[in-house]
């Protein structure tokens, strides 16, 4: 699975007064009860914008871990039929507490409500400034019939959770996410993780088997830290507070590239802090795409289960690499 930069009320009053076309017939008392009272209002409104965080931790974790070998699927993982209901349900939430990965996939040309949202929300971050001219990518206009025709989508979702105990100055680090060592380690079995020192800063690049022995792909990522200003919609996008993330955005090494079919892709990896010191992990990769080879139109039916199983191969993978290399006792 392809493994994606925190950076950003007014209560109607001016320097701390209250206004005075609105308070001169009331009452000192009154006036200050009104100003107190819509601070309040405020106040909740700014805190009810962010869902909640689940009531879930990592006690479980341990035990899975020593009961699973290199990745293997195990029962605790599940395919989901939609993206959006990840963190509403009690099962789900039990699995993730046990060490499984939930999932979701879909390939398609016309999206549901919340698909449409995903890729609104997410598909044109960048760290560019302008990342049509300096990353030679599209803008997508996912409300734009025409400019959505033209392209085929395809969706990913994952969540899982991490250890406690990680430091979070090294884990929100792109640098550290940018690390061939960390690809090597995390990616899962088949992953080609090239150190030829010729990408650029904070950027890796991979090649992935689709179908083993007959069809990979070889793709250029750079990581960057999501904008703090984007924090809170990302968090209503999954469900749950979001408090800092990382961002993956296709690259190439040539200027002009080459142009393919893979038109934009784009991978978040967006973290929550759970009470207990861990992290609840949520996964969105997108995929923005002008065709699809055959040989990939002729597995999407199987996408879902191999999905499912390399990333709770890398789930499993990442847990055992930031133990080792990421702890705040390291």
């Amino acid at each position: 699975m392809i493994t994606s930069d925190p950076k950003q009320l007014s209560n109607g009053t001016k320097n701390g007064k209250p206004n005075v076309n609105e308070t001169h017939n009331a009452s000192p008392r009154k006036a200050r009860r009104g100003k107190r009272s819509k601070s309040k209002k405020n106040k909740a409104t700014a805190q009810d914008t962010c869902p909640p965080i689940p009531a879930i931790s990592a006690k479980r974790l341990s035990q899975h871990e020593a009961t699973t070998q290199n990745g293997d699927k195990n029962a605790s993982s599940l395919i989901l039929e939609n993206h959006k209901d990840f963190y509403s349900n009690p099962t789900n939430l039990e699995n993730l507490e046990k060490g499984g990965v939930l999932f979701s996939f879909t390939c398609k040309q016309k999206l549901d409500a919340y698909e449409t949202e995903m890729m609104d929300c997410c598909i044109n971050l960048s760290c560019f400034e302008n990342e049509s001219s300096e990353n030679y990518v599209p803008h997508i206009n996912i409300h734009d019939d025409d400019d959505v025709m033209k392209y085929t989508f395809l969706l990913t979702r994952c969540a899982y959770i991490l250890p406690k105990g990680i430091d979070l100055d090294v884990l929100a680090c792109p640098k550290f996410m940018a690390k061939s060592k960390y690809h090597e380690a995390c990616e899962p079995f088949g992953t080609v993780v090239w150190d030829d020192g010729k990408t650029d800063e904070n950027t890796f690049r991979i090649t992935k088997p689709i179908i083993p022995h007959v069809y990979s792909i070889t793709i250029q990522f750079r990581v960057s830290r999501v904008k703090e200003v984007m924090l809170e919609r990302l968090s209503r996008l999954v469900g749950t507070k979001v408090h800092f993330g990382l961002l993956l955005e296709r690259t190439k090494r040539s200027k002009p590239p080459k142009e393919d079919s893979t038109r934009k892709a784009k991978s978040l990896l967006l973290y929550t802090k759970l009470s207990d010191g861990s992290l609840l992990v949520s996964h969105i990769t997108l995929l923005v795409q002008s065709s699809l080879p055959t040989v990939i139109e002729r597995i999407l039916n199987k996408v879902g289960t191999m999905g499912l199983a390399e990333a709770h191969e890398t789930a499993v993978n990442t847990r055992r690499y930031l133990k080792q290399n990421a702890m705040a006792s390291n």
